[in-house]
């Protein structure tokens, strides 16, 4: 059977040629030590935090534990104003016309477009912690960033792909029976660590996830959690040079990326998704 519509069949190889990618990782590393370790009890603040490690209470949950939300820290909605968006549609304004200006009149750009990723920055922080979903789809496009000039891009929100383990900490307050928000910590394998803020099916676990494929992006310390471990490459983005690429496609088996066609941009033959820090070409379905 051959599909007609080129968008919906990368859609469906995307989100296949992920699914079986992280279930085969998962599979073949069940079982082995975390990557990072860390000690039974979790950060407090104003009040006793208890881990729950692979899905286990450290202790025995007392009536108060049981009252503690497991949603709590997992964002709310930010007042959608013009006000409150003005400071990240400016940015975007302003890079849509940096990309469109001829490359020799782009240099007098470069100021403005550093003042204003400076005060987009503030604002797109508290989205992370305010609402993590709405954060990651107003994240600059990997598109239009590729090209932005580095001054600027270093002032942005940091694209997250890479192994680590995901914490959850629970706790009740200095009263013993009080509920405090649940306590989320992403520590990755290269030693960063940042306050993880989740939604979605992400909001519903409160197990330690060991060994997990952490996609999403952060300002300073404050990272939005994408719900799902792998992130599709964009048509047209450039891979990372630097990251690990699997040129076997999880899906089929076959080899999915020719010899001319490795640190090429992604096209719709060349289709790829980014987990655990590693970049995974998908064949194309011929």
């Amino acid at each position: 059977m051959k599909f007609r519509s080129p968008v919906l069949l990368s859609f469906l190889l995307l989100s296949v040629g992920g699914w079986f990618f992280i279930q085969e990782r998962e599979n073949r590393e069940r079982g082995g030590s975390p990557p990072v370790s860390v000690s039974g009890a979790g950060p407090g603040a104003g009040g006793e935090m208890k881990g729950t490690a692979q899905g286990k209470k450290t202790g025995a949950p007392t009536p108060a534990e049981s009252q503690v939300s497991h949603n709590a820290g997992a964002g709310k909605a930010v007042p959608d104003t013009a006000e409150s968006r003005e400071p990240m549609q400016a940015f975007t304004e302003w890079a849509r016309r940096y990309l469109k200006a001829p490359v020799e009149e782009r240099a007098a750009l470069v100021a403005e477009g550093v003042a204003l990723a400076e005060a987009r920055r503030p604002v797109f922080q508290a989205l992370i912690r305010d609402n993590p979903r709405e954060a990651l789809q107003a994240a600059v496009p990997m598109m239009e960033r590729q090209d932005l000039p580095e001054e600027v891009t270093v002032r942005l929100e940091a694209r997250v792909n890479a192994r680590g383990a995901l914490r959850v900490y629970q706790g009740v307050g200095s009263d013993n029976l009080t509920p405090v928000p649940t306590h989320r910590v992403a520590e990755l394998a290269n030693g960063s660590t940042y306050q993880a803020y989740v939604y979605g099916r992400r909001t519903e676990s409160v197990q330690w996830v060991a060994d997990a494929s952490v996609n999403g992006v952060a300002v300073d310390r404050d990272l939005a959690v994408n719900e799902e471990p792998f992130r599709p490459l964009e048509t047209g983005e450039r891979p990372d040079p630097e990251k690990t690429s699997v040129e076997v496609c999880p899906v089929s088996g076959k080899t999915s990326l020719k010899e001319e066609d490795k640190g090429e941009p992604i096209t719709e033959q060349t289709p790829a998704v980014e987990a655990y820090g590693e970049i995974v070409y998908l064949c194309d379905g011929s």
